[in-house]
């Protein structure tokens, strides 16, 4: 691991391809200053498949019930006994599926719930299709067109969705080539169309609404450990991270350096300007030491006009620091004129002591060195 360090002046700055970052759970990745939190795709599939599992016993118990209803119009004293073959298939079917969404309300199926939610759609297709296949007409589309509705919103994975339609379709279009010589498919197929379009619109209005509602969980969630204003880890969101870098410092034997660093002049800005201006200096503060340190130092609002930095590493000169902060916030449009204070520690592996204690020895540090840099100040003014 590299050591954390600052730009040099003349130096080209590092690449971050491949640079080390830190996870904040339930984030798809380490969360910048200003990103807004978006839920990770391995998250969003979980509760694709929490949802669909909700809803396969109810699922199943739907499709056994169109089963057989289907088989219930079928069966007529003019039907031909093909007919009235391909009817009862359906009504078994239809039973079987019945008892089936009995079982999958009690306990979970095996295996994937999207592969058994297909199984279920396939199988009542197939039992329709063999119905149509014995009476030689399309009439059992109707209720393949519901099948292919009903898939929207239950195959809330959009792989798994496209095998769904593709493997309804092919089971239609197939028993509908075979009687391509009795029965007129033009106007099915414009229904089957219809369903699908019906079908993609269902399932593109759940999974954008799953996508938004796990993005608001998630946006409730990063509030308890992000600071509003500037978008930075705040401290309770401090404590969760430090404690792995900690961790990652500790196992790698390695040097962890902490950055503490005070804004002076904040409470003047804010008399003088207001708490606008103010605002504006410390979200321009979050900005310079984001740009300043490495990407994967951990940043964060302290509280007020106080921020912590952690990085693997000795890190640079506290002094190499203050001046390339101040640097770029002389550049920053900002009321007023503010300073800023640092002071830095360094933790080594064989030492025993939390996060606090390092925080509040860089806060120390800090300290110090303003009392130092003010005596000094006030020594060359009286000289």
């Amino acid at each position: 691991m590299t050591v954390a360090g600052v730009e040099q002046p003349d130096a080209p700055r590092p690449s971050r391809r491949g640079s080390f970052r830190f996870r904040v759970p339930g984030f798809s990745s380490p969360p910048g200053p200003f990103d807004a939190p978006t839920i990770d795709p391995d998250e969003l599939n979980a509760r694709r498949d929490e949802m669909s599992g909700e809803a396969l016993p109810l699922l199943t118990a739907a499709v056994g019930v169109l089963l057989l209803l289907s088989s219930f119009f079928r069966i007529q004293p003019a039907e031909s006994a093909p007919g009235l073959v391909g009817a009862g298939i359906c009504g078994v079917v239809g039973i079987v599926l019945v008892i089936v969404s009995i079982i999958t309300s009690r306990r979970s199926p095996p295996g994937s719930v999207a592969t058994a939610a297909l199984a279920v759609l396939l199988v009542a297709t197939v039992a329709l299709c063999v119905a149509m296949l014995a009476s030689g007409t399309l009439a059992q589309t109707v209720y393949i067109q519901l099948l292919i509705v009903v898939a929207g919103p239950v195959m809330l994975r959009p792989g798994w969705f496209a095998v769904t339609l593709v493997a309804l379709w092919s089971l239609w279009l197939g028993s509908a080539a075979a009687l391509s010589g009795s029965a007129e498919p033009a106007g099915w197929m414009l229904a089957m169309l219809a369903a699908t379009v019906v079908s993609i619109v269902l399932h593109t209005m759940r999974t954008d609404s799953l996508r938004a509602l796990g993005n608001a969980l998630l946006a409730a969630e990063s509030a308890a450990v992000r600071d509003p204003l500037t978008g930075l880890l705040n401290r309770r969101g401090l404590d969760v991270v430090g404690a792995e870098v900690l961790a990652l410092a500790k196992r790698s034997r390695e040097p962890m350096s902490c950055t503490f660093v005070d804004v002076d002049g904040l409470k003047g800005i804010n008399d003088e300007f207001g708490h606008e201006a103010g605002d504006r200096l410390i979200v321009a503060v979050a900005e310079t030491l984001s740009g300043v340190f490495r990407e994967a130092d951990v940043v964060a609002r302290w509280g007020g006009d106080e921020f912590v930095v952690l990085a693997l590493g000795a890190g640079p000169r506290v002094e190499d620091v203050e001046r390339r902060l101040a640097d770029r916030l002389a550049h920053a449009h900002t009321d007023g004129k503010a300073s800023l204070s640092a002071g830095r520690v360094v933790h080594m592996p064989w030492q025993d002591e939390g996060l606090l204690t390092i925080t509040e020895r860089a806060d120390q540090e800090m300290y110090r060195r303003r009392r130092l840099r003010r005596m000094q100040e006030n020594d060359a003014a009286s000289g």
